[in-house]
């Protein structure tokens, strides 16, 4: 249509949300080859449209960690008619709020619909009950909710929770609602990348210069006796 009315199209934009985690139900290979043979029969080479793909989420879903820490914890009675007399018991769920919300970092849970699954930060016994539980964040607004229908253990005040694959549409998509701050990011790599990034990014050094000098094993805290240096991270710029 657009040809029809003598405009030219030569630039196919193919979006973006591309899964970049292992598990997705599509995984971005079986995207890619469904893709590449489509262009292949529609566009093939030398067609004169330039095709783009916006990889965002594909390269940096898996680069963070998220750690939040539990603020604080109550007991909500759940109410269920008929469940008192079944039991013995009102039905109880334990909600537990937690340094970072919807309005912040977990903002994914409004906007893509995401289910954040917690690690724990240790894992628990066979022998403990798991309890029904929800998640909120640190902001007293009934929508502030990261996450329902969870059956944990017995959390306290205090206790770390992990949330893996944090790094797309988090952090900079934040806001200070009430009163909450940016969490703080701390880079961490192996030793060796660090090295091959260390190759590639400063000059080689002489032998002079080097001798005397106690380079540092990695870019996190190493405990150590050699470690003479305090740590180093890795800039943002690079990561």
């Amino acid at each position: 249509m657009g040809a029809e009315l003598g405009h030219r199209m030569h630039i196919l934009d193919l979006g973006g949300s591309f899964p970049g985690v292992d598990g997705a139900k599509v995984r971005f290979e079986e995207i890619a080859s469904v893709i590449n043979s489509a262009l292949d029969l529609y566009f093939p080479e030398g067609c004169g449209v330039d095709i783009l793909g916006k990889l965002g989420r594909y390269y940096v879903t898996s680069a963070f960690t998220l750690a939040v820490s539990i603020i604080a914890k109550k007991e909500v009675l759940l109410d269920q008619p008929g469940r008192e007399e079944e039991t013995g018991s009102a039905p109880k769920t334990m909600a537990y709020h937690l340094d970072e919300g919807v309005y912040g970092i977990f903002n994914s849970v409004l906007f893509d619909n995401t289910c954040p699954a917690p690690v724990l930060q240790k894992k628990p016994s066979t022998e403990q009950p798991l309890h029904s539980s929800s998640l909120w964040g640190p902001v007293v607004d009934g929508c502030d909710c990261v996450a329902e229908g969870l059956w944990l253990p017995q959390l306290h005040v205090g206790d770390w929770l992990v949330f893996e694959n944090m790094g797309a549409y988090t952090v900079g998509m934040g806001s200070f609602l009430g009163g909450t701050q940016t969490c703080r990011i701390t880079y961490a790599m192996s030793r060796v990348a660090w090295e091959a990034l260390q190759e590639q990014l400063l000059p080689p050094e002489q032998d002079e210069d080097a001798e005397g000098v106690c380079k540092p094993l990695s870019c996190g805290w190493e405990i150590t006796d050699t470690l003479c240096v305090g740590p180093v991270f890795t800039p943002a710029s690079i990561m």
